[in-house]
């Protein structure tokens, strides 16, 4: 197999017209994100039939060929848990593969919802074995050592004939699930952030009052666009549980966020920043107040909806031959509960069936293949309309 590496436009142009010719490619990424807000696009592995290839992203100054086969629904894009990578794209280019094929989410329904990394697949159905040493190394130094480039190619050599293969062993309508969660994943980047609405995954934001949520809800909206602002991660600003705390105590003097535990260099940083948003917003308190936030463990019939939901989705998990935790984890159950329970005014948790037609936000249990299989049972449940 043919190994190039490209650290010029016109040869990089020259691949996306070979890849184009093929009409299928296996692609990863390598990037840094230690202290950013946004990952730093480091390399760029491409395969096709009898070549691989390694892209140094830092000498390509237009992605336009590139991205028109991101967007090419003739041609198949093949990844290996692209998460990631589908961030990344979408962050750097404004664009992620449609459509795209994830061997690991085909894997998911041939081994029971088994999340594979691709040396544990390429040694399991391949007899292939790579070294996987460098998943830790700096992708933004230059030049790459000899290492560093030969680990880059393999994240890409076998990835093809991976796909090949599991072809031959997942069946039809598992593979149409699949394929179909791999179009829900790759729509979630797409998803905008809402900054004013971060807060409400906090912990112990359920332990605050609606005027401690209100405070909280400016913080975290500042933290984010100081963010945005310096590209830094956003606990590298201030950790958001020093922000809860906060919202909490109210905090006027330097000493007291010294007594809440804040690191010194965020109080040097952001500490007066802090303290006029805390006094702002004592002095000027907002109209509306945030809803509370219901504690799903505090609520009395959590345990019983949760068990309930998950015993019914099981019996259809197993009908289909694949896992519950594919179908719905916890975190799936949670998040479709997380709307059936609302908070009123005097803080009493109170329950509402989701109403699909007007949801605002996507619940995994009611999108996708997920839905075609859990929305009847749900209905019956008394769950959804």
């Amino acid at each position: 197999m043919n190994k190039l590496y490209i650290d010029n436009q016109s040869e990089f142009d020259a691949f996306c017209t070979n890849i184009i010719q093929e009409n299928i490619v296996a692609i990863d990424t390598e990037f840094m994100r230690v202290r950013t807000l946004n990952p730093q696009f480091a390399l760029l592995q491409l395969a096709i039939k009898d070549t691989i290839c390694i892209v140094d992203p830092l000498t390509i100054s237009d992605w336009s060929k590139f991205t028109a086969i991101l967007k090419n629904t003739s041609i198949k894009k093949i990844f290996h848990a692209a998460g990631e990578d589908l961030v990344l794209f979408w962050h750097t280019l404004r664009c992620t593969p449609i459509p795209y094929i994830d061997t690991q989410v085909l894997l998911s329904f041939i081994k029971e919802g088994a999340s594979l990394g691709l040396a544990t697949a390429l040694n399991e159905y391949l007899g292939v074995t790579i070294d996987k040493s460098e998943t830790r190394t700096d992708w933004l130094s230059r030049p790459l050592s000899d290492k560093q480039i030969e680990y880059a190619f393999d994240d890409v050599k076998y990835l093809l004939e991976l796909h090949e293969v599991i072809l031959t062993k997942i069946k039809p309508e598992h593979l149409s699930y699949a394929l179909d969660e791999c179009i829900h994943l790759a729509q979630k980047p797409l998803i905008p952030k809402e900054p004013m609405k971060l807060y409400k995954s906090f912990p112990m934001v359920d332990k605050l009052n609606q005027k401690q949520l209100g405070l909280l809800k400016i913080l975290a909206n500042w933290r984010y666009e100081e963010a945005v602002k310096k590209d830094l991660a956003l606990n590298f600003i201030i950790h958001e549980k020093s922000l809860v705390e906060i919202a909490q105590y109210e905090p006027s003097e330097i000493f007291e966020l010294q007594k809440l535990g804040l690191h010194p260099n965020e109080i040097r940083i952001h500490g007066s920043t802090v303290l006029e948003i805390v006094s702002s917003y004592k002095n000027n308190p907002p109209d509306v107040l945030p809803e509370l936030i219901p504690s799903m463990h505090a609520n009395p019939r959590y345990k019983e909806d949760f068990a309930k939901i998950k015993f019914a989705l099981e019996k259809i998990a197993t009908e289909k031959e694949i896992s519950v935790q594919l179908l719905a984890s916890r975190k799936q159950i949670n998040q479709l509960l997380a709307e059936f329970y609302s908070v009123n005014s005097t803080g009493d948790i109170v329950c509402h069936k989701v109403d699909v037609e007007s949801l605002n936000k996507p619940i995994d249990l009611l999108s996708n293949w997920r839905k075609g299989l859990c929305i009847d049972e749900l209905k019956q449940l008394g769950y959804v309309n």
